[in-house]
């Protein structure tokens, strides 16, 4: 018989001796998958199991424009999105971003798996996801050996654990308090703390990457918000009791928020309200599905859905913010990620009380980006916060003519980070002595992603390790991004893998630093190919969709590889002087997307602030 097996997740002893019964009675059966095998299973012929680049940036494109359409599907006359919004908390908006990435990544199995089945009599297929599983049962010729998901296994010990961490922080939260008597303005800071330079002293500290240089900027008219949020049972996070998140430098600006939800919680009718919530947001769930019949629709639907436990925490925090923003009546609350859920639940409690919102931007934008495109419908009912402050005259006019912001929203104020430049420029000393132990090799710096396309992720880490390994003279530098903290054995995986030796993965460094003391930059679409061009440095986009998210090789700021072969060709012609950076295009680049790199962006956002 005609058989592929399809394996999408790690494999149970059971399974493998299972596979490896079905490989002997059928030794032409072939294996679709990108895990690591075992060997026993390794007798059968083993394919990748990916999309081709085309296929994927295709799907990228309509799940985004289906997503962005679906909260305006229109029901006895009232839109999906009107419907899930309680007072000004749009349960919708709180879960567009992760519904995109979920939808997407389904779609994408589910057309592989389509693909796939078409040439074969009976397909295994080992997977993960429940939603396709219950469609796959409708393929008689495929045999659906989805495995039951882990439960959360919320122990005693990691209980005491958040338990302990959130009454520390209710005690020494006390002592902040005062803080908050007589401040007009907030800022919110929710960042992990990376490590920077202090931008008076030019040392090595743990701050806030994106706002840090704001918040010294900050007279005594401004409070900071220190957000901590809420972790799973399951796993509690590493560094929770780092000495970070309970003992605040910029003394008398400092307050938690802790007190806000312990307030909420033993408020009389949370709980009560929390039932009615639920509630209601079942019986909308049930008038939906009665009225949609698009499968991809449908499907948007039930990833909604799956995250009800989360949107009853969003209403329970938006309350409990409401109610403090009605006791501390601030002018404006800003923060970067200001259409996260995590921090759009305070935007909006404010906007409640009518207190002006600021969003700050803190990443590049694209067209791929949920979280700043919205429906022009979406601008009317006031979803976007009142004022937000972009790094240069593109990203402004990205989220008119693509996000819908109307242009009295948007204001050009230049990127916080960069205040630091000027001075990193002047005391060339500060990153000599980083990459010392690299004995004068060519330092190639990744800047690494935690891509929610998980091959895609795996694929260009192992291609910039395969580029280090096969580069003479060479040592890369891998930046782990700010997500991935305890990622060090799944990258050091790859590099062994790749056969990679010459290279060290970093966490705690000032990624300015890195980019000062590199040769040539490689990232895929982060923000640090927009910083590199600050330090004059050669870039690289190792771009395997061939989609130029963030426009750098359009704007000619950088070479576009889409595989390793293209990377090293790339790499060895940088350091053989034949590619030479565009000066023009880079001086363009900073006039139009970061305004300017003098050291001021916090000082003019401060007067903004003020100023509103």
């Amino acid at each position: 018989m005609n058989i592929g097996i399809i394996i999408n997740r790690d494999l149970t002893k059971e399974e493998i001796s299972g596979i490896q019964l079905l490989l002997q009675k059928n030794p032409q059966a072939v294996i679709y998958t990108n895990q690591e095998l075992p060997d026993v299973l390794l007798t059968g012929k083993v394919v990748p199991y990916e999309l081709t680049p085309k296929e994927k940036s295709e799907i990228n494109y309509e799940i985004m424009d289906r997503v962005l359409a679906f909260g305006e599907i229109t029901i006895n006359d009232k839109t999906i999105t009107d419907y899930l919004t309680f007072n000004n908390a749009s349960i919708w908006h709180y879960h567009k971003f992760r519904v995109y990435f979920d939808v997407r990544n389904y779609i994408y199995e589910q057309t592989l798996v389509d693909h796939i089945s078409n040439n074969y009599e009976q397909i295994y297929y080992y997977g993960e996801r429940e939603i396709l599983s219950n469609k796959l049962k409708l393929k008689n010729k495929i045999i659906n050996l989805i495995k039951q998901a882990k439960r959360d296994n919320k122990s005693k010990l990691s209980l005491f654990k958040y338990a302990a961490f959130f009454a520390f922080r209710i005690i020494i939260g006390l002592f902040y308090q005062n803080n908050l008597k007589g401040k007009k303005y907030l800022l919110i800071d929710h960042a992990r703390k990376q490590i920077c330079l202090d931008i008076k002293s030019l040392k090595l500290k743990k701050d806030n990457y994106n706002l840090g240089y704001l918040f010294d900027a900050t007279d005594d008219e401004f409070a900071i918000l220190d957000e901590v949020e809420v972790v799973k049972l399951s796993s509690v996070a590493h560094g929770l009791f780092n000495k970070s998140n309970f003992f605040k430098t910029r003394k008398g600006k400092y307050f938690f928020n802790e007190p806000i939800i312990l307030r909420q919680l033993f408020s009389g009718n949370a709980i009560r309200k929390n039932k009615d919530y639920s509630a209601h947001l079942k019986q909308i769930y049930k008038l939906i599905r009665n009225q949609i019949s698009d499968p991809v629709d449908q499907l948007i639907l039930e990833n909604l859905i799956s995250f009800h436990k989360s949107s009853l925490y969003y209403l329970f925090k938006y309350d409990a913010y409401k109610k403090f923003f009605e006791k501390h009546s601030f002018q404006s609350v800003s923060s970067i990620d200001e259409n996260s859920p995590r921090i759009k639940i305070i935007l909006d409690a404010a906007k409640r009380n009518h207190i002006k919102t600021i969003g700050i931007q803190h990443g590049t934008i694209h067209r791929l980006h949920p979280a700043y495109l919205f429906t022009q419908t979406d601008i009317k009912r006031n979803i976007i916060a009142d004022h937000t402050l972009v790094w240069g005259e593109y990203w402004k006019n990205f989220l008119m003519d693509v996000g819908n912001y109307p242009e009295s929203s948007l204001h050009i104020t230049g990127q916080v980070r960069t205040d630091i430049i000027p001075k990193i420029l002047n005391h060339n000393e500060v990153g000599n002595s980083f990459v010392r132990h690299t004995q004068n090799k060519k330092v190639i710096l990744f800047a690494s992603q935690p891509q929610r396309d998980a091959e895609l992720r795996k694929l260009a880490a192992f291609d910039v390790f395969t580029v280090a390994k096969k580069t003479e003279n060479s040592y890369l530098i891998f930046k782990l991004h700010p997500a991935e903290e305890n990622d060090f054995l799944y990258y050091d995986k790859i590099a062994k893998e790749a056969g990679c030796s010459n290279y060290s993965i970093i966490y705690e460094a000032d990624l300015y630093i890195l980019i000062g003391s590199a040769d040539v930059v490689i990232t895929c679409f982060s923000t640090v190919g927009a910083e590199t061009t600050y330090f004059s440095k050669p870039l690289i986009i190792l771009d395997h969709l061939k989609q130029d998210i963030q426009q750098y090789h359009r704007e000619g700021i950088a070479f576009q590889a889409v595989n390793n072969e293209e990377l090293t060709m790339i790499i060895h012609k940088i350091f053989k002087g034949e590619y030479i950076l565009n000066k023009d295009a880079y001086k363009k680049y900073i006039n139009k997307f970061a305004y300017k790199i003098d050291g001021k962006a916090s000082e003019r956002i401060c007067s903004f602030i003020k100023a509103i």
